[in-house]
């Protein structure tokens, strides 16, 4: 009995010490690539999603002031129909505003336009990269499940 319990407890030591030799030489092996892709699948994954969520905001950003130059647009439309013959004297003053604010508001809504082309391109690069990298461990892990099936 006591050569069975001895015999155990060698058996766990020879274990023990054969699977820290595993670890130490895969450790200085170095990292897994499939840990290394899923790491950076979770990165690029929160650099989309955080992207996205930008993308959003610029698109909400660019549609209210959209919402504005067309108010500003109505506005300098509605007091051009006042007379078919032009502005009225006594609107002029306030045409004139309306459509200096107008002319003056639409760099303003090239510059966002612009900035929501790039955040676009920038998570759509993103989003490529994000596939690219899937697919990259998807091959990996592939690969390793046809080599443990042969």
């Amino acid at each position: 009995m006591r050569v069975r319990v001895n015999l155990w407890i060698v058996t766990a030591l020879l274990l023990l010490v054969a699977a820290a030799i595993y670890h130490t030489a895969r450790r200085a092996r170095g990292p897994d690539v499939a840990d290394v892709l899923r790491d950076s699948l979770h990165v690029v994954r929160a650099a989309v999603d955080t992207c996205r969520v930008a993308l959003d905001q610029e698109t909400y950003r660019l549609e209210a002031f959209d919402e504005r130059l067309d108010s500003l647009r109505g506005r300098v439309r509605e007091l051009e129909r006042i007379d078919p013959r032009g502005v009225p004297a006594d609107s002029y003053a306030v045409y004139l505003e309306a459509f200096q604010t107008y002319n003056d508001s639409v760099p303003g809504w090239e510059q966002r336009a612009d900035s929501l082309r790039e955040q676009w391109q920038h998570c759509r690069d993103l989003t490529e990269r994000h596939n690219a990298v899937a697919d990259s461990l998807r091959q990996v892990l592939l690969e390793r499940q046809s080599g443990d099936a042969s």
